[in-house]
């Protein structure tokens, strides 16, 4: 096996993709327009790389204000490629 990386096992595989996401979903929250999983309600946060506040899933945190002080997080992983 090769001791040599290659650009997707040392991270950065699929980092375009990645930003163009998180992206749209900061878009969306700052024109609070609507979206695919929050069409009724609006994004009140966006968070990159959140393992600080503990979940693994690291790459993008949105949350979504349901109204009546309730709020639901959607947590996001940029697509992983394998390779066998």
């Amino acid at each position: 096996m090769s001791k040599t990386g290659s650009v997707f096992s040392m991270g950065s595989g699929g980092t375009t993709y990645q930003h163009h996401v998180q992206a749209a979903y900061l878009l969306v929250m700052i024109l609070r327009i609507e979206m695919p999983l929050v069409a009724k309600d609006k994004i009140c946060e966006v968070a990159f790389q959140t393992t600080s506040r503990g979940y693994a899933t690291d790459d993008l945190m949105v949350m979504v204000d349901l109204g009546n002080s309730e709020t639901q997080k959607i947590l996001g992983q940029e697509p992983v490629k394998i390779f066998i």
